[in-house]
C-alpha cells in the first residue's frame, strides 16, 4: 500500500484516509521522521512549509504544486 498511496490521486488518497484509520497518523509519524533524517544530515527541508510531519502531509494530501511552493 505504502508506494501505492504515494502515487495515488488526491481522491485515492482521501479515501484511503477514510478507510484505514491509522493513515493519516501513520504518515505524519513517517514525514516526522523524514524531516528529523534530513536535519541530522544537515539537508535543508526542501520547502519552508514543511515545518512538521502535519504540514507535510496537508501539503502532500492537497496535491500541492512543488513549482508554486516556497523554496529555502
Amino acid at each position: 500500500m505504502y508506494f501505492d498511496a504515494l502515487l495515488a490521486r488526491k481522491s485515492e488518497r482521501k479515501r484511503d484516509e477514510l478507510n484505514f484509520p491509522k493513515f493519516k497518523e501513520n504518515y505524519i509519524k513517517a514525514f516526522e521522521r523524514m524531516l528529523r533524517a534530513r536535519k541530522e544530515r544537515g539537508k535543508e527541508t526542501t520547502f519552508s512549509l514543511w515545518t512538521d510531519g502535519e504540514a507535510v502531509y496537508k501539503w502532500w494530501m492537497e496535491d500541492q504544486d512543488r513549482s508554486k511552493s516556497d523554496n529555502t
